[in-house]
């Protein structure tokens, strides 16, 4: 789905009509410092350890939470915009939507189907595709490796990783809100919170609404569809509990309820098969290329609850890390859709009635346990040894 943003089409306006102002000569070579010194402040976590980002020998595009909130992009789905080797293909649900880098992803019907392109939240694998589809709380960095990474992240990491960090606590207590309204009633607030409990143990938190009633009306409801009600809240507390030891507890709640995606009609071959059954039941919504109406007696909808806890342990045995990742994630999944795209018998042609709803549920659990060790990246010989255990 394609949404007008006001606010942002006139930020472009207010950047376009700018004056331009004289600048002073710069050289090549001063421009070339300047902009690797500030790809050097980028820390990445991509091959398990804290790194420049120009130290990591692998193709990586990393977009910072400041970027993402600039462009307005809130969602895994429009991450897109700002990551020129990232897709997203919708499906007729989460359950079967995918994300593909440089082409390559797994999309399948089956909610069981393992993706190609690995979702990581905070060192936590989403072990479903359907998981990693919902709205950003706050974001640090979002970093996107370009192509197989099954060595450090395992077999569902052929295509790609999409590695997302979130902020850590603050030393000072900080906290910061927007609302935002778009175009068509679409609605999106955010607050987050962070600062110290005592002086080694801090807190995050972030939670998220958004509400959109669609842009898609059913002439047999009379309702607007293709929208979504979604709300959400993530939470952090570190304890710094010394100097070499660091205990990091997390957890997260997302909820969303989707009556998405209608099919619209936009063409129709007239003498295919079933046409003159299923045409004069689609009146009064008029087939063509910009047809905004359906006649469904059936709403698409979509449930997707997401949950989970997980606990990180680092410890400092003399120049390396240890790091324990354990956790717990659940996703429950409802979809349903109105497949035959029409609302009532077809008596204009014959009495029979063609119905094709379907419907589906999904609960799924997994249980992960990460444990590696991780030299530092600047030393002679750099290793990272773990194991990983999944429970699904």
């Amino acid at each position: 789905m394609i949404f007008r943003r006001p606010g942002m089409l006139l930020a472009a306006a207010l950047l376009l009509s700018a004056p331009s102002f004289a600048k002073t000569p710069t050289s090549d070579a001063s421009i070339q410092q300047t902009h690797a010194a500030t790809l050097a402040e980028i820390v990445v976590t991509a091959e398990k350890r804290h790194q420049p980002l120009l130290d990591v020998p692998a193709a990586v595009s990393v977009v910072t939470g400041s970027t993402l909130q600039t462009a307005g992009i809130d969602s895994t789905e429009s991450l897109q915009q700002l990551v020129p080797t990232l897709t997203f293909e919708r499906g007729s649900t989460n359950s079967n939507a995918t994300l593909a880098i440089r082409g390559i992803g797994t999309q399948s019907f089956s909610p069981a189907a393992e993706p190609s392109v690995d979702v990581v939240i905070d060192g936590v694998v989403m072990g479903r595709p359907g998981m990693a589809f919902g709205a950003f709380t706050d974001i640090n960095r979002i970093e996107v490796l370009n192509g197989p990474q099954g060595t450090l992240y395992g077999m569902n990491a052929t295509a790609g990783v999409i590695n997302i960090v979130t902020p850590n606590p603050t030393r000072k207590f900080e906290g910061s809100a927007s609302v935002a309204w778009y175009e068509g009633h679409e609605y999106h607030a955010q607050l987050n919170l962070s600062g110290p409990i005592n002086n080694h143990i801090g807190y995050q938190v972030s939670a998220i609404y958004q509400d959109f009633p669609g842009n898609i009306y059913n002439v047999y409801d009379h309702r607007q569809t293709n929208g979504y009600r979604r709300q959400g809240i993530r939470g952090k507390i570190v304890d710094d509990i010394s100097s070499t030891l660091k205990l990091t507890l997390e957890g997260n709640y997302y909820h969303s309820d989707d009556h998405c995606c209608a099919d619209v009609l936009g063409a129709y071959i007239p003498d295919a098969a079933w046409t003159n059954v299923f045409l004069p039941e689609l009146k009064p919504s008029t087939p063509g290329p910009n047809a905004l109406n359906i006649n469904n007696d059936f709403t698409p909808r979509q449930i997707n609850t997401n949950a989970g806890v997980s606990g990180t342990v680092e410890w400092q045995v003399g120049n390396d890390t240890l790091t324990s990742i354990t956790a717990f994630q659940r996703w429950y999944n409802y979809q349903g859709r109105d497949g035959d795209f029409h609302s009532g018998c077809c008596s204009y042609v014959m009495p029979l009635d063609i119905k094709l709803h379907d419907r589906g549920g999904l609960d799924y659990k997994e249980y992960s346990e990460e444990l590696r060790l991780a030299s530092p990246a600047d030393q002679f010989l750099s290793y990272t040894v773990g194991a990983f255990a999944w429970h699904t």
